[in-house]
């Protein structure tokens, strides 16, 4: 008989742990009822061993008990108010094997008395947490985390709306746990030569940075409006730069559509002003400062002027 762990992240929401079986039936479990599985045996001895397995991120009980002891921190730890003797992996999750079964927790669930296995645990917490709320930022190079007491705080080298600078992610756990009672980020960019007044207006291009405020010209050397301010102090901060960097490169593409006497392109980048998709940025930078298409007159001007 084998019984597979459904979706992590599903699981970790519902605090279940949701087997399928051989059958196709599904089996709806806590954590505490899947060790009591095993350890009453349900399946019958022609059965054979009952393994939990689950894809890409949840992968230790495809391994053997033999490699989990060498490779993790055997020790004593709760996860979801399940209490057991197991080990924290080197990628922070929580295993432990009863009767056959082998169960692996998430790192956020994780509660123990432990100081390495709580380290892993709360490093994998942590990067989990920042790499689903990354918000756009390219990371180039990244530290160790740096903890003290419940505090910890890893630096990261980013790039983010055409700036580069140091990323400082802080977060705080709960005592003893991996789990975050807060999260947050600091952006410093670095710091640029200043423009000279004997500097020209530059020519923009796909793909370049700006300075906020900065001023230039579009591929038919039409003058753009200033860049926008630039604050990357925090999350939201970050996310309100990304909405005027957008709102700047889709009205700057309609001006100059517009201005070209492009009706069909200036249609496109009006309907996608408010909510641009990723590929309207693209196709409007493309527009700006790539090479224009020539411009199709409309066929109702020259109907208006015959009529």
């Amino acid at each position: 008989m084998r019984l597979t762990l459904s979706n992590p992240h599903e699981a970790r929401a519902s605090g279940l742990c949701l087997l399928w079986g051989g059958n196709g039936s599904v089996l709806r479990l806590g954590i505490e009822e899947v060790a009591r599985l095993a350890m009453t045996r349900l399946c019958s001895p022609d059965d054979g061993p009952i393994s939990i397995t689950q894809g890409s991120e949840m992968n230790w009980q495809q391994h053997s008990i033999d490699l989990i002891d060498l490779k993790g921190i055997q020790c004593r730890f709760t996860s979801n108010g399940y209490a057991t003797l197991g080990w924290i992996m080197p990628d922070g999750a929580g295993v432990f094997h009863e009767g056959g079964v082998i169960v692996e927790c998430q790192p956020e669930t994780i509660v123990t008395d432990d100081p390495e296995g709580l380290r892993l645990a709360r490093a994998a917490s942590a990067s989990n947490h920042f790499q689903r709320h990354d918000q756009g930022y390219k990371v180039a190079d990244a530290a160790e985390w740096v903890p003290t007491g419940d505090k910890w705080v890893r630096q990261y080298r980013v790039g983010l709306a055409d700036q580069e600078g140091t990323l400082s992610v802080h977060v705080q756990f709960k005592a003893g746990s991996a789990e975050l009672l807060r999260f947050y980020t600091e952006f410093v960019s670095d710091p640029r030569p200043a423009k000279t007044a004997a500097d020209p207006v530059r020519q923009g291009r796909i793909g370049a940075a700006y300075s906020a405020g900065e001023v230039v010209r579009s591929a038919s050397g039409r003058l753009c409006t200033p860049f926008p301010k630039i604050d990357l102090g925090g999350e939201r901060k970050a996310s309100n730069t990304l909405k005027r960097v957008d709102q700047w490169l889709m009205q700057n593409a309609l001006d100059e559509a517009q201005a070209r006497g492009d009706e069909f392109n200036a249609l496109q980048f009006r309907a996608s002003l408010a909510k641009p998709q990723q590929a309207d940025k693209d196709c409007a930078e493309q527009y700006l400062f790539g090479q224009q298409p020539a411009v199709i007159p409309s066929p109702l001007k020259f109907l208006t002027c015959n009529g």
